[in-house]
């Protein structure tokens, strides 16, 4: 914590690295400092105090909505207290006060608006936190069984439920390889966007199970893991 600083901030999931803050220590944050936080990774997978914090902003693309669309909450007396030179479209009263200047993109409003009925007819919030703690349990008890075969150097009680990032023994040529083949099995987001894997720029490979990622896709992408390391483990 800086002494001093007039907010504090942090992001809820590193979605790079695969590391959450499953318990935020919001007792360190000195009580004359606002907490704000990213939670692009994590919002809509589980319930949120909002009472902790000043500003929570997400983009949405993620897990409810499409690629330009965000969401910036702020604490009511934290409006209109901006600098002289801030910029209008980062002037935060305008959006909150004002119901007829802004233009919104209705297309990614109305999908947002889709996609929070489809969360909300599954069982809202709670149902969202089921399914990522199940999934991602089953994707992590894959890398763990498989005994050093795929790696996760995350401490397990701050893995992220929507980043796995997993290493391969053997290294980036046999990561290029699972690359290659799973989406010859349509398990890349570019092929069927079963489940999102990425090489990881520094090394190793990264599984995305948003909300949209289905306990099938899960199960897919995990035989497919337990079927090359079969075929490639020496």
């Amino acid at each position: 914590m800086v002494d001093g600083a007039s907010y504090f901030h942090y992001t809820d999931n590193e979605a790079s690295d695969g590391f959450e803050f499953k318990d935020f220590p919001f007792e360190k944050v000195p009580n004359d400092q606002i907490l704000v936080a990213d939670m692009s990774s994590t919002i809509a997978t589980k319930h949120i105090d909002w009472s902790k914090y000043g500003v929570v902003y997400a983009g949405l693309k993620k897990h409810v909505g499409t690629t330009g669309i965000y969401l910036t909450v702020v604490r009511d007396d934290l409006i209109g207290n901006h600098r002289p030179d801030t910029p209008n479209i980062l002037a935060w009263e305008g959006y909150a006060r004002e119901t007829t200047s802004q233009w919104p993109s209705v297309w990614s409003v109305y999908m947002l608006g889709l996609n929070l009925e489809y969360i909300l007819s599954q069982g809202g919030i709670n149902e969202m936190d089921a399914k990522a703690k199940m999934k991602s349990e089953l994707l992590y008890a894959c890398i763990d069984e498989s005994r050093g075969y795929y790696s996760n150097t995350v401490d397990p009680q701050n893995r992220s439920r929507i980043n796995i990032r997993f290493k391969i023994a053997g290294g980036d040529e046999l990561e290029v390889k699972f690359l290659k083949e799973a989406a010859e099995e349509k398990l890349k987001e570019t092929e069927a966007k079963l489940c999102v894997l990425h090489k990881h720029s520094a090394g190793g490979i990264r599984a995305n199970l948003y909300n949209s990622t289905s306990f099938a896709d899960t199960y897919a992408l995990i035989d497919f893991m337990q079927k090359f390391m079969t075929e490639n483990k020496k």
